[in-house]
């Protein structure tokens, strides 16, 4: 079958065949293990942490050559022993290990989820990942109430996407943070209440800008930037305020010094594994259900 391979760590951005990743014409084919099906793949999203991890620089590091990709929609063509609830035929999205940037690929069972008739299956590639992530953040770390304002940063990526549609769905107010003109009328389209474009700040703080437009400060912060943004954040919020570490696309792993904590007594908290998103596959679902 056809994959892209992964040879050497490096730039993920060159073309296939001039940098780290190539085309493979001749890759074998996988057979489904017990517990595991086989997908005909359709569509597999492209995540910021599959970056990363061609760059070496994400926390699961695969030994060389690999076939990137962690997140598939496809048919099912093979069923391994010991699952039941799936069979031949049956349209699924699914999170993996790597290997989704094949044309067929073997993932776990328990990782997978039945499409629902109505959503389009190459849409339902990026659900899991940056849906699940976002979803048990904000519903089950969070408890995010209706009423309550969630800051969300990195608000025009996919999980920030996430972020502002979830929040919108559980009856929050949504402070967007983005860059670029184009961006904010994107997140206004989703649905976010106010946003704030870093592009245009003219000098201005962050923190004065999310003031601007939450004057009484957020209640939930949603950051998978880290960096600056992070210190910028914490005078923003009003106290007793949760503070979701989804990751650091800046680059940047900020320390915290406790009194900034201390003083509006936030209470931090970090995304969950990817292993227990199947818990939301609802909520996702019924929103692109919705979308389409």
């Amino acid at each position: 079958m056809r994959a892209v391979v992964c040879e050497k760590l490096g730039d993920p951005t060159l073309p296939l065949g001039s940098g780290v990743l190539r085309l493979a014409e001749d890759v074998p084919t996988p057979e489904a293990q017990p517990g595991c099906i086989k997908v005909r793949v359709t569509a597999a999203s492209l995540n910021f942490p599959d970056a990363l991890q061609i760059k070496g620089q994400y926390q699961v590091k695969p030994p060389l050559p690999f076939i990137p990709g962690n997140e598939v929609s496809g048919i099912v063509v093979q069923v391994g022993p010991g699952v039941q609830q799936f069979r031949p035929g049956d349209v699924v999205c699914a999170i993996n290990q790597g290997g989704c940037f094949a044309e067929e690929v073997v993932v776990p069972a328990v990782s997978a989820w039945k499409i629902p008739g109505g959503v389009d299956v190459h849409a339902a590639a990026g659900v899991p990942i940056v849906y699940g992530t976002a979803d048990l953040a904000l519903r089950h770390r969070a408890g995010v109430r209706a009423g309550q304002t969630v800051l969300v940063l990195g608000a025009s990526g996919g999980v920030g996407t996430a972020a502002v549609q979830i929040s919108k769905v559980l009856g929050a107010r949504v402070v967007a943070v983005t860059s670029g003109a184009n961006k904010v009328e994107y997140l206004k389209a989703i649905g976010a209440d106010a946003v704030v474009d870093t592009a245009v700040a003219g000098g201005q703080k962050l923190h004065k800008q999310i003031a601007a437009v939450a004057p009484k400060g957020v209640n939930i912060v949603f950051d998978p930037v880290g960096g600056a943004a992070l210190f910028e954040s914490l005078k923003s919020v009003a106290w007793g305020a949760q503070y979701l570490v989804i990751g650091f696309a800046a680059g940047d792993i900020p320390k915290v010094r406790m009194r900034q904590v201390l003083l509006c007594q936030v209470l931090p908290s970090s995304h969950c594994n990817l292993l227990v998103l199947r818990l939301c596959c609802c909520l996702r679902f019924n929103l692109l259900a919705h979308s389409v």
